[in-house]
């Protein structure tokens, strides 16, 4: 109940004998200074400390992406990483499903940043690898494409999935990506089996090719009938264009 009457309120008291945080709007005055003012502080505090350890997955990834990314130069193994990633998130969104609403959240999303950035490690170095080189471009634009439709369907599904258990995203919307990283070990088997077939190309290290100066400057094979004077001045343009 709210008695203490403030300037430009309507009444001298509210009273609400059943009051619930649907009726509860902290971005008003009315509700954060005066009626419900330790709710609000708490409120906004939560929200902070949420957005502080949402952040987690993606704060490992900018500290840990560049290492992860050394690794696998120097041993490979993108492969074998691809079946290990679906499986930490696969433990992840288990655990952020079946704890209880009052466990910390931090340990999931520690693994479910892992499990990111050893994805993103391998996954964009493994196009080069696995596509012949003048179908590069296109192997991204078939990516990005189906990354696309998935950023269009996932919050359609996941809202559907949250409207169907009335209002609640735990645990349903959890499992509903236990599945997807389920689907994403089976294809990471399938991913080992075939480059294990198909001479390895993703489990080896990365490979450094030496440059030999002396073709890469070496004039070329046209210029050696050329007149003297037309000789000099094509092999000058062609320093230039490179």
């Amino acid at each position: 109940n709210v008695t203490e009457h403030q300037e430009g309120w309507h009444k001298q008291q509210y009273v609400y004998p059943d009051l619930t945080a649907d009726y509860v709007d902290c971005n008003d005055p009315f509700w954060s200074t005066s009626c419900t003012s330790d709710y609000c502080a708490a409120q906004n505090a939560a929200i902070e400390k949420a957005g502080v350890v949402m952040s987690t997955p993606y704060l490992m990834s900018t500290v840990l992406l560049p290492f992860l990314g050394l690794m696998v130069d120097k041993i490979g193994y993108r492969a074998i990483i691809s079946t290990i990633a679906p499986v930490l998130f696969l433990i992840a969104h288990l655990v952020l499903g079946l704890q209880h609403p009052a466990a910390s959240a931090v340990g999931p999303l520690i693994g479910q940043g892992l499990a990111y950035s050893l994805f993103a490690a391998i996954f964009w170095t493994s196009v080069p690898l696995t596509v012949e080189e003048r179908l590069t471009g296109t192997a991204y634009g078939v990516i990005y494409s189906a990354m696309n439709v998935g950023y269009a369907l996932f919050p359609m599904i996941i809202a559907g999935i949250y409207n169907a258990a009335g209002g609640k995203y735990i645990p349903g919307v959890e499992f509903f990506f236990v599945a997807c990283a389920i689907l994403g070990l089976i294809f990471g088997v399938f991913l080992n089996m075939y480059d294990g077939l198909y001479g390895r190309k993703l489990n080896a290290p990365s490979k450094v090719t030496d440059v030999d100066k002396d073709k890469l400057f070496s004039r070329p094979k046209a210029l050696e009938n050329m007149p003297s004077a037309e000789k000099i001045e094509c092999f000058r343009f062609s320093r230039i264009d490179e």
